[in-house]
């Protein structure tokens, strides 16, 4: 089978995390041919082959929208396709992808995701309509994100839940005194990663609130954040008001959490904003709503899911994982066993959680081996490349997926 993976790393569920999934599927799925296309810039090109890609190139995205590259898409596939056979499949990884496949696809059949986040704004009702309208088969990371997209009124017999893996091979254990003499951190000191994707979901405000009321003691804890982290800035300037401006280390080396995650204490998951609501019309209709009433009421639309890759990625390398509570989660971090869950909001919460790894090495050790052989048993690569060649065979076959 001759397969095209196209992505865009600018969607919300398509950035690092996504890429290294795709490069870990690939290279356990040497039965099929496979191609790789970025849909965006020059920057996203360089980030896939960081990721472990090595795409065909890029198409660039007007108005950063996928689906108005359709023209660009379609000579791009009569040019590859000219000098060899006919791509059997195309392979979306985001919505915005998807849509875009949709309409490009023809007689080839089109399959989307895992998807880990949904689309937000405007553009989330139109990609839904043209998924609907294509006949896409979704692929959802977690039965939080197929919930979402049935109440969107996408048939669920074209929805199926794919849990996306991780590849633990790939962490460099060895990189901990490294990375922490680079972040000025000591052995002694306990370092919180704040991870997240994409990075400016991730509410630095609400993390050094929590770890701020723990630092003010004498424990000495230290966070690690992007610098595209919402309300970054601001966080900065309420430690060095007071007089804690080493307790915020900035490296932008943390959206791709594989190369982090070795120098971390714990993994702290906290968003701008958590969407447990499904849309506000009836979860009952087969259809979405009218495009008018769509276009406008956007907030009727769920706006932001968790990406739980990171979180995977904190697991696989046996880092504790303190995380908003959400539906997302409870398939992944079983609370006190697998990692630590607080109320979204709640940075009372979140240091309460941290001051338990901190003070009781016996939790870190316990919730680290749990989540270890979590993750071995249920999200390594070769389980994911098989269920997904499953779901090739089946949107081949136009079967419903199991």
């Amino acid at each position: 089978m001759r397969i095209l993976h196209l992505i865009d790393p600018a969607a919300a569920g398509g950035g690092p995390c996504t890429l290294g999934l795709v490069a870990a599927a690939l290279s356990h799925s040497p039965q099929h041919r496979h191609d790789v296309l970025i849909i965006g810039t020059s920057a996203h090109l360089a980030l896939a082959g960081r990721c472990g890609l090595e795409p065909l190139g890029r198409i660039g995205t007007p108005l950063n929208r996928p689906s108005l590259a359709r023209n660009a898409m379609r000579k791009f596939l009569r040019a590859y396709e000219s000098a060899s056979n006919k791509y059997d499949l195309l392979h979306a990884w985001t919505p915005g992808c998807g849509a875009l496949a949709a309409s490009v696809a023809g007689d080839r059949r089109v399959l989307t995701g895992p998807v880990v986040a949904h689309t937000s704004g405007r553009a989330g009702p139109l990609e839904i309509r043209r998924l609907q309208r294509g006949h896409v088969r979704l692929l959802c990371a977690s039965p939080a994100v197929r919930s979402v997209y049935e109440a969107a009124g996408l048939d669920s017999a074209r929805l199926t839940v794919l849990a996306p893996a991780v590849d633990r091979n790939v962490i460099a254990f060895s990189d901990r005194l490294r990375l922490r003499a680079t972040w000025g951190a000591h052995e002694k000191t306990f370092v919180v990663g704040l991870l997240g994707e994409p990075a400016r979901w991730v509410d630095a405000r609400a993390a050094v609130n929590a770890v701020s009321r723990i630092a003010l003691g004498p424990k000495e804890v230290t966070v690690v954040l992007h610098p595209d982290s919402a309300g970054r800035p601001i966080a900065q300037q309420w430690l060095a008001s007071l007089a804690m401006p080493d307790r915020l280390v900035v490296d932008e080396k943390i959206a791709e959490p594989w190369r982090i995650v070795p120098g971390l204490d714990a993994a702290l998951f906290m968003s701008t904003a958590m969407n447990a609501s499904p849309p506000a019309f009836d979860s009952h209709r087969r259809k979405p709503p009218g495009l008018l009433r769509a276009l406008l009421s956007p907030s009727a639309w769920p706006r932001r899911l968790p990406n739980i890759l990171p979180v995977l990625w904190a697991m696989a390398a046996g880092v504790p994982v303190i995380a908003e509570t959400c539906e997302a989660l409870h398939t992944i971090i079983d609370d006190g066993r697998t990692g630590l869950l607080f109320e979204p909001g709640d940075p009372n919460g979140a240091a309460e959680r941290i001051l338990q790894l901190y003070d009781d090495p016996s939790v870190r050790k316990a919730i680290s081996t749990a989540a270890v052989a979590r993750i071995d048993r249920s999200h390594s690569p070769d389980q994911f490349a098989a269920r997904l060649d499953e779901a090739y065979m089946c949107a081949m076959s136009r079967r419903v997926a199991p």
